[in-house]
């Protein structure tokens, strides 16, 4: 993003409206600025090559978390942890996890030990 900015003020040193642009796009867009921030400055290979990585931690986290529930130190119901097993080998990333709702119901996951 600094990059950008720098670029934004060499370009239109005058001019301070580009400035306080970038300034509020960062500000109020943080998502928005992060993306055009990658597509502008960071090399495609470089940015395929992360989110392999990314995708293999994903990966390995979800097969250690389904080993933690298969082991049901929780003491889940067969039911629960069919459901929560379902959701893990459901989502596509390791954001999924949090988008999506259960679609058992919440209400039924609740743990009492």
């Amino acid at each position: 993003m600094i990059r950008f900015a720098r670029f934004l003020f060499d370009e239109f040193t005058n001019d301070r409206e580009a400035m306080d642009c970038v300034s509020h796009v960062r500000r109020n867009l943080n998502l928005a600025a992060s993306m055009l921030y990658k597509e502008r400055f960071f090399e495609p290979s470089a940015f395929s090559a992360s989110f392999v990585e990314i995708n293999n931690m994903f990966e390995e986290l979800r097969r250690q978390f389904l080993l933690k529930v298969d082991q049901n130190h929780l003491e889940l119901t067969a039911w629960q942890k069919n459901c929560v097993v379902r959701k893990a080998e459901k989502s596509i990333d390791g954001f999924e996890l949090f988008k999506q709702p259960f679609g058992c119901g919440l209400g039924a996951l609740v743990f009492v030990k």
